[in-house]
């Protein structure tokens, strides 16, 4: 375990200063000169910036593990991190603001190719790892016996959920699987459903002190919401039927997830949802060398990064290299193939 933490965290949220490349450098152009030989017999330590979430939870954990693998690797090297949220890390990115950033990969994959909420196309975005999945979960008390969304359209209860912060990538979630089923907030509102956005954290309080009926997240599996409420409120997931959950990954760039009866002991099968993969990216301003010793400094640390937090324990290289139609930055392409991971 490393027990030395050896990086710059930047408090300010401010970027102008901090730029994806510097004047000495060079950035990554469709076909760049340098060679894999040249970037595997560098050893000189690197200096980045890096666009994390909030300064707390998981995202914190693992680009301050990243930044000690960075600095085991290359000795010497310094990552700036700065605080940010999922999108405006897609914005921030695109305009090469920073070297790398951490991103939602079903939210990058529309922003690039203009799909959902982003109506440009924001083509400056390049994938560099992908570490974990959230499973889209829903849950309903179980009073209310409701195990599917099609069973919660009939039946039309008049229950209190939260959906996630306005704006989120969770509510958006929410709204796209009701657009699959032909319906909108207010047709919800219609019928008696109060709608909340609320965070995770004011969500399982307002669940545990009776104020929500049910809360929409996308989350790691075996959520601690989940987990902890259950104890004392009994709850059924509300299951959304596995043609629309097809349908939504293939339109918004979601991935095919199992929650399993592993992850929660209540449940007596496993069920299938709706996952986004929590990713690194880089900008396509950021410099091939940057890019491959990140690659290089994420392989040879796997045993590490699958230490940090249970969500990162089935990380492997296979999951690594998946940017989930996200292209990736020619650096780690240049690294993933010098080590035979792609073709």
């Amino acid at each position: 375990m490393k027990t030395m933490i050896r990086f710059l965290l930047i408090i300010s949220l401010a970027l102008p200063t901090l730029t994806g490349c510097q004047a000495s450098e060079t950035p990554a152009p469709a076909s760049s000169p340098v060679t894999a030989t040249e970037l595997s017999s560098d050893e000189a330590p690197m200096e980045a910036t890096l666009i994390q979430g909030n300064p707390s939870g998981l995202w914190y954990m693992l680009t301050t593990a990243i930044s000690e693998s960075l600095s085991d690797t290359y000795p010497g090297s310094i990552l700036n991190i700065t605080p940010g949220s999922s999108g405006p890390n897609i914005l921030r990115l695109d305009a090469s603001e920073a070297d790398f950033a951490m991103l939602h990969s079903n939210l990058t994959y529309e922003a690039i190719y203009g799909l959902g909420g982003y109506e440009e196309t924001h083509e400056h975005i390049r994938g560099i790892a992908s570490f974990y999945p959230s499973y889209v979960q829903f849950v309903l008390k179980e009073k209310f016996n409701i195990t599917s969304f099609a069973q919660f359209i009939e039946e039309k209860p008049s229950v209190r959920i939260s959906i996630g912060s306005q704006g989120s990538s969770t509510a958006d979630a929410f709204l796209r699987v009701l657009g699959a089923y032909d319906l909108t907030v207010e047709d919800l509102e219609s019928w008696g459903c109060t709608i909340e956005y609320k965070g995770q954290a004011d969500m399982s309080k307002m669940f545990s002190d009776g104020v929500l009926d049910g809360f929409f997240i996308i989350a790691a599996a075996q959520n601690p919401i989940i987990i902890e409420n259950i104890v004392n409120t009994p709850m059924n997931f509300v299951v959304i039927e596995e043609p629309i959950i097809k349908e939504l990954a293939e339109e918004y760039g979601y991935a095919l997830g199992t929650i399993t009866q592993d992850n929660y002991d209540f449940l007596s099968q496993d069920l299938l949802t709706l996952t986004t993969y929590s990713m690194l990216g880089a900008s396509d301003q950021t410099p091939v060398d940057k890019a491959y010793k990140m690659a290089k400094t994420l392989h040879e640390n796997l045993d590490y990064l699958t230490s940090i937090h249970v969500s990162l324990a089935d990380l492997n290289p296979e999951i690594l290299i998946d940017t989930h139609g996200i292209p990736l930055h020619p650096g780690a392409e240049m690294y993933y193939r010098e080590i035979g991971l792609i073709d």
